[in-house]
Order: C-alpha cells, then structure tokens, then sequence
C-alpha cells in the first residue's frame, strides 16, 4: 500500500514537472493579400524583449495563407514588415491560437481575431510614436515641432508634454504591459531630443552646448533609464549606442577614426 501510495504521488510530482517545462506557443493564421510580390519578414519579442535581428520570413502557401507556430514563455509582441517597403505594424498575442489576415498595403492596421483589444490600440499608437521617432531622426517629418527648435529647455518641454499625453492614453491594462508601455514612450522621448542634441551641440556655442548638457542631464531624470522596463523598447539599444556616444566622444570630446576602437570603447 505505501509502495502504491508513493508510486502515485510520484507520479504526480512527474505529471506537474513536465506541465512546467511544457514549452509554450503561439500559432497564427490567415491570409495575406496585396503584397505585390514582396515577402513579408517578422519580428517576436523573446520573454517581451525586443531583438532586431530576430528576423524570420513568413511562408506562404499557394493559396497565400499561412501558419506559424512561435514557442513564448507569455504573452508576446509580433511585428510585420513588407520588405523593402513598409512596416505593416505590431500585434501583442498571448499563447494559444488565434488568427490574422494581412492586408499588406496597409501600413499599421492589423486586428487579430479574438486578441487583446486594449492592448493592441495601444500598440498601434507606440508603433505610430516610433515611426514619428524615425520620421524626425531621418528629417521625413516632425510631429514633436523641434526639428528647427534650437532651445534646450523648449525641446525638452515639447517632448515631455507629449511623452505624458501619450502616457494617460495607457489605461485598463495589466499593470506590467503598461509600465513597458510608458516607458516605451519615455525611451522615444529620449530618442527624439538626442537626435536634436547632436545637431545642435556641433552647431552651437560653448553656452548653447552647456544649456543642451544641462537639459540633457534633467531629460535623463524623467525617462530613468536603469528602470528593467526599457529593455522592452525597440529604441533601447539606439539610445543606449547614443547614450555611450555622449558620454565617451562628445563630453570628452574624443575622436577616433578606427572603427575597432570605436566599436571597443562603445562596448566598454
């Protein structure tokens, strides 16, 4: 009897370790129209963390469907490209299945059946920030109204009051996406005045560069950067390579045409 017993609670000790390393996944699919012959790429977060060279193609069949199944740990972000051409938007998706048609003339307009609503409206707008983001940095456009701000201080304002509006638009969520929300956000903010501080530090005076260090400094403060959640941002690792660029070659005004070095002290 107790050999039974043990047997049995041994047995269900197994059943419960095995459900725990049971890998998760995602598997999505629908049909995709309007792609003019160019491939569609995509993106998933691992563990919620972006990484830009996880970059996959997806395979259609002749009837230009498609099925994919993704192993997650949770809950996340997938993004689609039509190469070469443009970005067709985000889409969070929780384990299970579930379906999703692509229209691929469409840039940002992906609805998932049966997915998270909230959370996806939200997407659609950090997707639309990062486009503006790249917009300004690639001078295709300025919805921040600073690419001609010269001033420290009105940039800084400018971005921070946008960065907040944006920040009340994340609600009734769970308390995790929104905090990796709103930091997305600030991360972008940030993204934003660095382009701006680079322009004008080489331009300016030494009083004008002092002011663009001062707001530079108090910029830092708002977005805190240490915080766990900017790692999920898909501008964390530009602002980090830029971040490093301030402090190593424009503070200590270092130069250095060896890009080992470079590359090096960038590590570093």
């Amino acid at each position: 009897m107790e050999f039974i017993k043990s047997l049995c609670f041994g047995d269900i000790a197994t059943t419960m370790l095995l459900s725990r390393c049971i890998q998760k996944s995602i598997t999505l699919e629908g049909k995709v129209t309007n792609t003019s012959g160019a491939p569609i790429v995509y993106n998933i977060t691992t563990d919620g963390i972006y990484l830009p060279n996880k970059i996959d193609t997806l395979r259609l069949n002749a009837d230009s469907t498609y099925q994919i199944t993704l192993p997650v740990n949770g809950n996340e972000k997938l993004t689609l490209f039509l190469y070469g051409k443009r970005n067709l938007g985000s889409i969070y998706l929780t384990p299970g299945k579930q379906t999703l048609d692509i229209d691929a003339s469409k840039s940002n307009e992906l609805n998932p059946v049966d997915g998270l609503t909230k959370e996806n409206k939200i997407l659609k707008k950090l997707a639309d920030l990062n486009e503006n983001v790249f917009n300004l940095r690639a001078r295709r456009g300025d919805v921040f109204n600073v690419s001609k701000d010269t001033v420290a201080s009105s940039v800084y304002q400018k971005l921070t009051d946008y960065a907040t509006t944006l920040e009340k638009e994340v609600a009734g969520v769970d308390d995790q996406f929104r905090q990796r929300s709103v930091q997305d956000i600030r991360i972008q903010a940030l993204m934003a005045y660095i382009n701006q501080y680079f322009g004008n530090y080489r331009r300016g005076s030494e009083m004008v560069r002092k002011e663009w260090e001062d707001t530079y400094a108090h910029m830092l403060d708002f977005i805190n950067v240490g915080q766990a959640e900017s790692a999920f941002s898909p501008a964390f690792a530009d602002v980090i390579s830029n971040m490093a660029g301030i402090d190593i070659f424009m503070k200590h005004e270092r130069r250095t045409n060896d890009d080992n070095e470079r590359n090096q002290l960038l590590f570093d």
